[in-house]
């Protein structure tokens, strides 16, 4: 119980960081904020997966818990940005599996399976870069 009350305060705050900083890149809708939001986005993510690693490399699975769940959450805020393409929302489904898989693992205090799952949403965020990229250069 106590574990799900500091998770959920957790993840109050990172929507309401989100939130604000969001509402401050949508003021504008000129491409560098565009880009901004997007690097908010990005930063968290990034941020996240940084911490998810030194968890696994310590079997600190609170933490590992901790920022799986904030990743999923602001994965799932962010991907309605380019939802209408295929290949982004593919990427999208396998980051969001790779992601409840990681938070399920840590649950067990399974470190391999963790580091699988780890290993998977990486790849995700990798692929889904080089298909963002893609529909930039094609605009």
């Amino acid at each position: 119980m106590k574990n799900a009350l500091i998770g959920l305060a957790g993840l109050l705050f990172v929507l309401g960081v989100v939130g604000v900083e969001v509402g401050r890149a949508r003021q504008a809708d000129t491409p560098k904020k565009l880009d901004e939001k997007a690097s908010l986005w990005m930063v968290r993510k990034l941020e996240f997966s940084q911490n998810i690693l030194a968890a696994l490399t310590r079997g600190d699975f609170d933490l590992l818990e901790k920022n799986a769940s904030e990743m999923y959450v602001v994965g799932y805020l962010e991907k309605w940005d380019m939802a209408d393409l295929p290949s982004y929302r593919k990427q999208v489904k396998i980051f969001d599996d790779s992601t409840r898989e990681l938070i399920r693992q840590a649950k067990a205090k399974n470190v391999p399976a963790a580091t699988k799952a780890y290993t998977q949403l990486i790849a995700s965020c990798v692929e889904c870069h080089q298909v963002v990229r893609d529909v930039k250069r094609k605009k």
